[in-house]
């Protein structure tokens, strides 16, 4: 739409202001953002798991066990099934990740879906 405005500042005025309004109750909206809250989060699971595995690995390369309480072997032992135990969580974390892929479109989906 062009407007002449004929006092001088504006000579022409144009409006591309179309838009979608979405109208929800307060309670739906929490409860949509807190289910992509909790995917936005799981999705960030991995990053934790990744720290773990990765501190176990270098401290079974790195580390001379001592006997300490344990054996020398009783201890390698145990931070190997640690280790084995933080591979098979960063695993899980990270098919996770892949399925709780969230972005702001499926957020407007949902609440689209909701009105």
């Amino acid at each position: 739409m062009a407007l002449d405005k004929n006092n001088g500042t504006i000579k022409k005025y144009f409006s591309n202001t179309k838009s979608n309004v979405l109208e929800i109750t307060e309670d739906k909206l929490r409860n949509i953002l807190s289910m992509h809250f909790d995917k936005i989060k799981r999705s960030k699971d991995w990053i934790s798991a990744l720290a773990l595995f990765l501190s176990l690995l270098v401290t079974v390369i790195t580390a001379t066990f001592k006997n300490f309480i344990f054996s020398p072997d009783t201890w390698k032992a145990i931070f190997v099934i640690l280790l084995i135990g933080s591979f098979i969580y960063l695993i899980y974390t990270a098919s996770n990740a892949a399925k709780n892929k969230d972005s702001i479109e499926n957020i407007i989906k949902d609440l689209e879906e909701q009105v």
